[in-house]
């Protein structure tokens, strides 16, 4: 989440991968010609991914 959880001042969920590291998969993959399919839950997440996308377009 951009923002932390309500009466939680440090969580803000967990990446699995760090932005550049999922901008380089995804990237790379549309690259390649792959098809890239992502699942992201948050709008931190979501963000990240359509940043990905838009760099890969």
């Amino acid at each position: 989440m951009h923002t932390c959880f309500h009466g939680e001042a440090d969580t803000f969920g967990v990446l699995l991968h760090e932005p550049s590291q999922l901008r380089d998969y995804i990237v790379g993959a549309h690259r390649a010609g792959w098809t890239v399919a992502t699942l992201a839950i948050g709008d931190r997440a979501i963000t990240h991914v359509l940043d990905a996308v838009e760099e890969a377009q």
